[in-house]
């Protein structure tokens, strides 16, 4: 009697995990797609088979990231239009300003017209990069931070390299020598000395770049915000300074995210900060 009962209850038992097996197989996919969504890389299209209402939920998601994807393309387009006719009137009124007397009062509407064309070349650069889809190629990074340092080094700063002789990882070269000159520029402007560390990668794991100064650091509170674009606080390490625009670290982690990968910033010993990029494997 007992087996007899057993069996019909085992059986719908069996059913009812592999329904609900079937049912959240297809619902992790979607949660993870829209937590791994993200604009620095073009993801698959979710598959629309399924059950009716995860196929309907696929499609509008799959619509919904390629509207996003346009809106951010549209706006950026846009922004890098309005910053390039920009540049024009910039350098008619600098021209202008040669004349202006007293002298004093010359070299001060200059120097707010120099600042104003950098930062609209900032902001052209950050918007380009942004819009910039990253190429693959297979690339010896020691070689290529190596003549980051050295570049820096003729200009007379103090930015040495640590790391293996030889490393290939697939990058883009381009996009990774612009976001670790930011960091090293960035350290080299609060501190005096950097290193750049690149870390030996274990057998299928990320690369770990990590460009270290010994300059006064970022607060806790500040070192998300620094990240965000043209963010300058008065406690993330003097960039109220009318040379910084808050777009170097931006950039950085753009590129990273970019190539599947993060950019974290972390306190140095004993004192400084440590810029750290991984790069997915």
């Amino acid at each position: 009697m007992i087996s007899a009962l057993l069996f019909p209850v085992s059986v719908i038992a069996l059913l009812s995990l592999w329904a609900a097996r079937t049912l959240t197989a297809p619902l992790r996919r979607l949660a993870d797609a829209a937590e791994q969504f993200t604009l620095g890389r073009s993801d698959q299209l979710l598959s629309e088979h399924g059950p009716l209402e995860i196929g309907r939920a696929a499609k509008a998601l799959n619509e919904m990231r390629a509207r996003v994807r346009q809106m951010v393309e549209d706006r950026t387009r846009m922004l890098a239009a309005v910053s390039h006719d920009l540049r024009t009137p910039i350098t008619r009124l600098r021209l202008r300003a040669e004349e202006i007397e007293p002298e004093s009062l010359r070299r001060e509407i200059i120097q707010d017209l120099d600042s104003t064309r950098d930062l609209v070349h900032s902001a052209l650069s950050f918007l380009r990069d942004q819009a910039h889809t990253s190429r693959q190629v297979k690339t010896d990074l020691p070689s290529l931070i190596q003549t980051l340092c050295d570049g820096f080094c003729d200009m007379g700063r103090d930015v040495k390299f640590m790391g293996p002789l030889h490393l290939d990882a697939d990058c883009d070269p381009d996009q990774l020598s612009r976001a670790l000159m930011n960091l090293i520029d960035n350290g080299v402007k609060f501190g005096t000395s950097v290193t750049v560390l690149l870390h030996a990668r274990p057998t299928g794991g990320s690369t770990v770049i990590d460009v270290k100064d010994d300059g006064p650091g970022i607060a806790d509170s500040e070192k998300q915000r620094v990240m965000e674009p043209f963010y300058r606080g008065d406690a993330a390490r003097g960039m109220n300074e009318h040379e910084c625009f808050g777009l170097g670290l931006s950039i950085a982690r753009s590129v990273a995210e970019a190539h599947g990968g993060t950019l974290t910033l972390l306190d140095g010993a004993p004192k400084g900060l440590v810029a750290r990029m991984t790069l997915a494997a």
